[in-house]
């Protein structure tokens, strides 16, 4: 008897841990993240750059990950990203100086924005437009 109740013990936990493990690897499943953040990041050129050459450096960023980008004034560049003919969208602003830069999120569409959740793509596509402008302005 006391054989037969701890195999049913040694089931129940074994069944228990395998819902566990369904349970969190399906809440990690979802589509919507915490939006990044790209705020005051350094500009490691190996010089030190003019505010012309920054814009420069990011304004050719964008077109690089398929980016539209627009210069507003200096300082400041908007960026927009498409995909899926136009269905999904993404703007965000560029501020810079000759020495830091940030990406802040401005607009989606069909994206799921929420308070400071979004569609994991909206990380993807701007995490690929910050590591463009690093490697853009590094060369600088």
């Amino acid at each position: 008897m006391r054989l037969r109740g701890t195999n049913i013990m040694r089931h129940r936990t074994i069944l228990l841990a395998g819902l566990m493990a369904i349970a969190l690897s399906a809440a990690g499943c979802g589509t919507s993240q915490q939006r990044a953040s790209y705020t005051d990041l350094p500009i490691a050129a190996k010089s030190t750059p003019t505010l012309d050459q920054v814009s420069a450096a990011i304004m050719r960023a964008g077109p690089a990950k398929q980016w539209q980008m627009k210069q507003v004034r200096p300082g400041l560049v908007e960026a927009s990203r498409s995909w899926d003919k136009g269905k999904h969208q993404i703007v965000v602003n560029v501020t810079y100086t000759a020495t830091r830069y940030s990406i802040a999120y401005k607009s989606s569409a069909n994206l799921k924005a929420r308070g400071g959740s979004i569609h994991w793509a909206y990380n993807r596509e701007v995490n690929r437009l910050n590591d463009e402008i690093q490697r853009q302005t590094a060369a600088l």
